[in-house]
């Protein structure tokens, strides 16, 4: 079954229940999707409003297709973590069936970084598009807008953290130091974004002054 068919709490049961599947990657996935659904309701709401900012509507466009791309690495993640248990399980006798089982499990291995690792990718250039939401929303809808970059924060870090603890049994030394530069560039691009949305909406926020 698809985790995206599943129930709210058919999903939370299933992350809870001690089995490795849904984990990390995909509820980082999940995280990012939330995320996306916040900024979605920030756009909808100041759409609708009085002297609406026309880049509204693009920016809907992006958030509406980023959402559908994390949505879509829920199942994806689970997905790559399954096949490589499967090739653990695969019993080889041979020098060359071990051989070729070491492949397949690199191989596999490799999808369970890949997909956390666009989860990481695109938290990361989502978030870079929420900066400009902040001053376009009206001001009722800030905390959603607030909720969405701290959302798509906690994606970040947890696909990333997914991602590292899987990079530890590539074998391929090279592989494994690209991977890392592109998480730390992830990770640069997140920490500036978010610091500038939540000094805004801090700012934003702030009690007016009494007379």
């Amino acid at each position: 079954m698809s985790l995206l068919g599943m129930s709210l709490a058919e999903y939370l049961s299933a992350a809870a229940d001690g089995n490795p599947v849904p984990g990390g990657g995909s509820t980082a996935a999940l995280a990012g999707a939330l995320g996306c659904s916040m900024a979605l309701m920030a756009i909808t709401i100041s759409s609708a409003a009085p002297g609406a900012s026309p880049e509204l509507a693009q920016m809907s466009d992006f958030f509406s297709s980023s959402l559908d791309e994390f949505a879509q690495r829920v199942d994806a993640d689970a997905t790559a973590y399954s096949q490589f248990r499967e090739n653990l399980k695969i019993q080889s006798g041979t020098a060359a069936q071990r051989a070729m089982r070491g492949a397949r499990l690199q191989m596999a291995l490799g999808d369970t970084v890949r997909v956390p690792l666009e989860v990481a990718g695109q938290a990361a250039t989502t978030l870079v598009a929420l900066v400009p939401l902040v001053s376009a929303c009206a001001p009722s809808v800030l905390s959603n807008v607030g909720a969405a970059s701290s959302l798509l924060r906690a994606s970040f870090e947890s696909a990333r953290f997914t991602a590292m603890v899987n990079m530890k049994m590539i074998n391929d030394p090279q592989l494994v130091s690209s991977l890392s530069e592109n998480l730390s560039k992830y990770g640069r691009m997140c920490e500036k974004s978010h610091r500038k949305i939540a000094k805004s909406i801090a700012s934003g926020l702030e009690p007016d002054e009494k007379p």
